[in-house]
């Protein structure tokens, strides 16, 4: 929706001095790689994942709730002392955003609280209580008395001086407590056989009887490095290495039975999981699954995700219900035998996206054209390209009309996408850019190319599309691709490639370069024919108030290519807030160009656009990520606040909508500080039927659906508490 710029508005954005946080509204799982899985008893459990959130579930796995998130920082291990007490790891975290190394709950995993204690270089840890940590790495085994202590090391890997550098054996892989007390830790010396210093006995065990202050060798041997352990009984356990190789002991680890391996396989056991002395499952780094229902004599292997995987997660919450994470979190009910995964969605790389309301909006990808008509919770296939070319960019004018690039044509629809009548283009030219309409007649289809010359044209159509004309760019003899086009009015249109800013006053006819970049990507957007945003290097964006005539540039967080750039909403007298996106799930919000933040996506996958729809003071965003993930956030815009009044957005709930529904609607709400928040949902008797939200948030805005399916037509009230800030409003299911 195009809004005319008026330059007398003075807006406020209510968000902009909170931390506004996006939602996922689709999946309703996310889709990056499990790290963790931990099942306390059959009903409470939680998994981890490489984006840094830690879901809970309490009513064994039919619903997930984030209770935590650290974006990027991957909580790769969850180890937890008691039903209460619980610590989370993230070794080798080396990501943009470095927040922890370890955080830990006391209360069963509802609240996750941050603290460094140097656990980034751990393979393993153990913690023994609130205040005593045990970590294995090349070092050895660590031992942390107390979080403000400091390490000392029990067991000392040995080293040896290789090129006149001391390096170490191998290095202590996994750590594990048995029933009875003692504590069992598989090393391996894998630097020492490279070496040709050891070639048998390369693997070992160690093991301690006073909680890790000292290690006894146990157990060593084999020409096999051995990289994990586990035990059903104190006395009956395997472990596993390469070769895809597991042993079996039945005396508690003196001694030890090869039961299968195959020399072959240069994949190894990267996870054993015992559940009794005949029942047992070991992963390896192909994320194939190994499984045993008779202590070991045989062993079959189910492929559940074709895929090399550095990390799979395996928990059983009973003794047929289990859990395998690894690009997605599966489930099994037959111990198992099956798995199915726990939420299907859509998996298809996507590349455009669009909204013309708050609920209908359209995504592109390799496989189909899709659909929403519940502002981005669901999505429908209207066209699978099995008639005509796939999309690879569109634009949708209303509901019903709009415009598509395929291979080598022009296609339109008049059914919302259901179906597309095609029109070939002319076989000299490749159409490598998309489409922007200014209003209903007035559009342009943008970097056609001839594949002889190179050279670049526009498509300008100024009736809607029925009759479109060719204009070729002629000041520039080779311009680079063109990243994006866009019309700020009818007079300015404007695109963006590697040579800089380019403006067109006669509607592609002829161009001039308003500002040279150094070097420029894929993202820019103008407010209007003055002021916009530009992504420069990959520290720096810029911001132009002379339209890019002249460029201020404001260092990034991090370097980080930005994919696509965003002003808030346009009907500003000076730029506004703006969004960045791209790549590793980033999302940074800029206030002219001088302060930045960064704002969590809950994903780690690339950030390809930003669709946005304005609708009364409630502006919409949404975020496409690569696979399919579709992020939202809605802006209130009021009028200038006066002076000495904070921006800060205060507590409120906001009426759901639609109301009356049927059967689900959507909960808004705004809280003017991070709090613990609980929603729920009463009948007129008082007593609660749904829980929405018992979690800590981040102020800003959020919102939650809530599906009335299982409920009878009638009055119904949702409560929400969030510090000392109470209230409750009313909703009514009609069927």
């Amino acid at each position: 929706m195009r809004i005319p710029f008026t330059s007398s508005m003075l807006i406020f954005f209510l968000l902009q001095t909170g931390h506004a946080q996006f939602i996922q509204r689709y999946p309703a799982l996310p889709t990056d790689p499990i790290q963790e899985i931990v099942f306390l008893n059959e009903n409470v459990g939680f998994f981890t994942n490489a984006a840094g959130s830690i879901f809970q579930t309490t009513n064994g796995g039919n619903q997930w709730v984030r209770r935590a998130h650290y974006q990027g920082d991957a909580v790769s291990a969850l180890r937890f002392v008691n039903q209460s007490l619980g610590f989370g790891a993230s070794p080798y975290a080396g990501l943009w955003l470095d927040k922890v190394d370890c955080v830990y709950t006391l209360d069963g995993g509802q609240y996750w609280m941050p603290v460094s204690v140097n656990l980034a270089d751990a393979e393993d840890f153990l913690p023994l209580s609130q205040s005593v940590i045990l970590k294995t790495n090349a070092k050895g085994i660590q031992r942390l008395d107390n979080f403000f202590g400091n390490w000392t090391i029990p067991y000392a890997m040995p080293s040896f001086i290789d090129i006149d550098v001391g390096t170490p054996f191998g290095s202590v892989h996994k750590i594990v407590a048995l029933p009875s007390g003692k504590l069992l830790a598989v090393g391996s010396y894998g630097n020492a056989r490279r070496a040709g210093i050891v070639k048998d006995s390369v693997s070992l065990l160690l093991c301690s009887t006073d909680a890790g202050m000292t290690w006894d060798t146990l157990w060593q041997g084999s020409k096999l490095l051995m990289q994990t352990i586990a035990f059903a009984t104190p006395t009956v356990g395997w472990m596993g290495g390469e070769h895809e190789s597991i042993f079996k002991t039945v005396d508690a680890g003196m001694h030890w039975t090869l039961q299968t391996v195959d020399s072959l396989s240069n994949s190894g056991i990267q996870k054993i999981l015992a559940m009794d002395t005949l029942f047992a499952l070991a992963v390896d780094r192909t994320g194939t699954l190994f499984r045993t229902t008779d202590g070991g004599a045989a062993w079959t292997s189910v492929i559940i995700e074709k895929a090399f995987l550095s990390n799979v997660a395996l928990a059983f919450s009973s003794a047929k219900k289990g859990w395998y994470g690894g690009k997605e979190l599966y489930a099994t009910t037959d111990a198992g035998t099956t798995w199915e995964p726990v939420k299907s969605g859509i998996r298809d790389q996507t590349h455009h996206i669009q909204f013309i309301t708050a609920q209908k909006g359209w995504v592109t990808g390799d496989s189909a054209f899709y659909a929403s008509t519940d502002g981005g919770y669901s999505w429908s296939v209207r066209n699978n390209f099995s008639t005509n070319p796939r999309i690879s960019s569109f634009f949708m004018i209303d509901s019903l009309t709009g415009w598509a690039i395929g291979q080598n044509a022009r296609m339109k629809t008049t059914d919302g996408g259901i179906t597309w009548s095609v029109t070939v283009l002319e076989s000299s030219y490749v159409y490598n850019g998309g489409f922007d309409f200014c209003n209903r007649s007035l559009g342009i289809m943008y970097d056609l190319r001839d594949p002889v010359t190179y050279s670049a044209s526009f498509l300008v159509t100024s009736d809607g599309g029925n009759t479109w004309e060719r204009r070729p760019i002629t000041n520039v003899a080779i311009p680079s691709s063109i990243f994006r086009a866009k019309f700020t009015d009818p007079r300015h249109l404007w695109f963006a490639n590697q040579q800089g800013l380019w403006l067109s006053l006669d509607t592609a006819r002829t161009w001039t370069i308003a500002g040279a970049v150094s070097v420029m990507y894929s993202a820019f957007d103008m407010a209007d024919s003055l002021t916009g945003y530009s992504d420069n290097l990959s520290q720096t964006y810029g911001l132009t108030t002379d339209g890019g005539g002249s460029w201020t540039f404001a260092d990034k967080p991090y370097p980080e290519n930005i994919l696509d750039i965003a002003i808030i909403d346009p009907r500003v007298s000076r730029v506004s807030p703006t969004l960045m996106v791209g790549y590793d799930g980033t999302i940074l919000q800029s206030q002219e160009g001088y302060t930045t933040r960064v704002i969590d996506s809950y994903t780690t996958s690339p950030l390809l656009e930003i669709a946005g729809y304005r609708e009364g003071n409630t502006v919409h965003k949404w975020i496409l990520g690569s696979s399919f993930q579709v992020l939202y956030q809605s802006y209130v815009i009021t009028d200038a606040i006066p002076p000495g009044q904070s921006g800060t957005p205060a507590f409120s709930l906001r009426q759901n909508y639609p109301n009356p529904f049927n059967p689900s609607t959507t909960i808004g709400y705004t809280l003017a500080r991070r709090s613990h928040v609980t929603l729920s949902v009463y009948n007129t008797l008082g007593q609660q039927v749904a829980a929405l939200i018992n979690e800590n948030q981040e102020s800003g805005n959020h919102e939650v659906r809530f599906d009335g399916s299982g409920l009878a037509s009638g009055v119904y009230f949702y409560r929400i508490q969030a510090g000392d800030f109470v209230q409750t409003k009313r909703l009514i299911l009609l069927r």
